[in-house]
């Protein structure tokens, strides 16, 4: 919402915030992203170190005690 009802300087200000090395080739827009924002996208493409699947869910540890 923010991004749509600013003024042009505004969301010129916002996507420099995001990414970065941005350019357009063939009627393809490319750009790579800042930190943080990078990594969250290289946690989505790949599971957490020592999973079998895509699950985010962790096993047991060593503290069986109830939680409440």
């Amino acid at each position: 919402q923010l991004f749509h009802s600013s003024d042009n300087a505004l969301k010129q200000k916002l996507l420099r915030f995001l990414v970065y090395n941005v350019y357009l080739y063939d009627q393809k827009l490319s750009y790579k992203l800042n930190d943080p924002y990078r990594e969250f996208i290289q946690l989505n493409k790949k599971p957490p170190a020592g999973a079998n699947d895509s699950s985010w869910l962790r096993g047991l540890d060593s503290n069986q005690r109830p939680s409440g």
